[in-house]
């Protein structure tokens, strides 16, 4: 997993480029639910379950090596983190929008605060 933070405007660029990625493993998690079995039970797994969790792997892994955190993969929200004034935040985004929407503090959940790109972002080539 990357170590790199972003900015409104790395994100963005990274959203732009990683779209098709961030798509395909959306895609992958609701495959992958349609053929889990329900209740899971202990004992062989059946071979399409299988297949669709090794798919799935393959491609989240991917997506995660460049940094993209999952938020809800059912509903394609992806997060970027992020520093803002010294704090980690989440800048969430979601598959179809252009840029990130918003941000949010680390674990907070009730709905992303509008992003401003010209807030107190911290640059990730500050820091070395």
């Amino acid at each position: 997993m990357s170590n790199n933070w972003f900015t409104p405007h790395t994100a963005r660029l990274a959203a732009q480029r990683l779209e098709p990625l961030a798509s395909r493993v959306s895609r992958e998690f609701r495959r992958l639910q349609v053929v889990a079995p329900m209740p899971v039970t202990e004992g062989p797994v059946e071979p399409a379950y299988f297949a669709a969790v090794c798919r799935f792997h393959r491609v989240a892994r991917r997506l995660s090596h460049e940094g993209v955190l999952f938020r809800d993969l059912a509903k394609g929200w992806f997060e970027f983190p992020a520093r803002r004034a010294g704090r980690t935040v989440l800048l969430a985004w979601r598959l179809g929008e252009p840029v990130p929407a918003g941000w949010s503090e680390r674990g907070q959940r009730d709905g992303p605060l509008r992003l401003d790109e010209s807030g107190p972002w911290d640059d990730p080539a500050d820091a070395s």
